[in-house]
């Protein structure tokens, strides 16, 4: 298979079917993975009632958004796949999207597109904490990689297999997606953005201001240290 579609889902059995809808206009089904992260609601029968292949954590209790997507990972890497697109769950991103995204990845030979949801553009899609948190990790990571992105924080994402063959990763949460993005700087990957429309709903994030804040301080500390500062898995 060479293209997987990876969707990290927590208690979003209320979104996740429209998500999946969408995806299924332009992928094929046998090309889905969702991965329940210990939901206590109707996400993962909702997935098999749609006849879409569903993972879950092995922990009881969630264990966050980087640890479904590095088990999504896992098993992607296993089954040969060589692109892997990774969708919120919470309806913010347009599955549609996705052939134009694997378009311009392809075109620009790129290993690693993140998504540019427009809020600089559009003050008004996000609310002002999240967007100014957003503003400073970007303005650091683009410091910290040398790269001009401007929404590093996009969960919209196409990722070349090879990125992630190596179990180098320690975050389970949020702060994973800038330790991805610090790897494949660090690899030498080439990195670029695509235009996302953005259709923004607080209620369907999972994100702790404070915990997940420190955490991304933690990694980027972290990342200032000399020599390999990523570690060999969590």
């Amino acid at each position: 298979m060479q293209t997987a579609l990876v969707i990290p889902a927590r208690n979003a059995a209320h979104s996740l079917p429209e998500v999946l809808e969408a995806a299924l206009e332009v992928i094929a089904r046998e090309e889905i993975l969702v991965v329940d992260d210990a939901s206590t609601d109707d996400t993962a029968d909702c997935v098999r009632r749609m006849n879409i292949s569903v993972l879950r954590t092995t922990k009881a209790s969630g264990q966050g958004k980087g640890a479904a997507l590095r088990c999504a990972f896992r098993h992607c890497l296993a089954e040969g796949v060589e692109r892997i697109v990774t969708l919120d769950a919470d309806g913010q991103h347009d599955a549609r999207l996705l052939p134009q995204l694997l378009e311009h990845f392809d075109r620009e030979g790129l290993d690693l597109l993140l998504g540019d949801r427009g809020f600089h553009d559009d003050p008004s899609s996000m609310p002002w904490d999240r967007r100014f948190s957003n503003r400073v990790t970007t303005a650091l990571l683009n410091w910290r990689t040398g790269l001009s992105l401007r929404d590093s924080q996009c969960g919209y994402r196409v990722i070349r297999a090879w990125l992630l063959e190596e179990d180098a990763f320690r975050c389970t949460g949020f702060d994973f997606e800038s330790e991805l993005l610090l790897y494949a700087s660090e690899r030498g990957a080439r990195i670029g953005e695509a235009p996302v429309p953005l259709v923004y709903n607080e209620t369907g994030s999972h994100m702790h201001r404070l915990r997940d804040t420190l955490a991304f301080v933690r990694l980027y500390c972290r990342s200032l240290r000399k020599g390999s500062w990523h570690g060999s898995g969590a």
